[in-house]
């Protein structure tokens, strides 16, 4: 598991390390924070997934490995990934998301 605190970095420097051809890439961040755990689950995939199942894993994982989850429910991290995270992931290429939907799979 990946543990520390939940901090996600500005959209744009996301949008442009998930997109790195070489060097580094969204996925060899430093683990720790929040949204490495999130591409690292995503990673994973396999097949389609609501975006309810994301939030409930990640959820969990702050409760356990952050000292600010307290302050976060499980409302707040869904319309985070929502309206933030799983949108710039998919236009990264990284996962597909359907907002429609609330599918999120692992982009072809």
């Amino acid at each position: 598991m990946i543990a520390s605190n939940c901090t996600r970095p500005e959209t744009e420097f996301v949008e442009e390390t998930a997109v790195t051809a070489g060097g580094e890439s969204a996925t060899d961040r430093p683990p720790g924070t929040r949204y490495s755990y999130l591409i690292a689950l995503l990673g994973r995939l396999e097949g389609q997934v609501t975006i309810d199942r994301v939030t409930d894993a990640v959820h969990e994982w702050e409760h356990e490995h952050t000292e600010s989850a307290s302050d976060r429910t499980w409302f707040d991290i869904h319309e985070e990934l929502y309206l933030v995270d799983l949108p710039v992931l998919d236009r990264a290429g990284i996962v597909s998301f359907d907002t429609g939907r609330g599918i999120v799979s692992k982009s072809e």
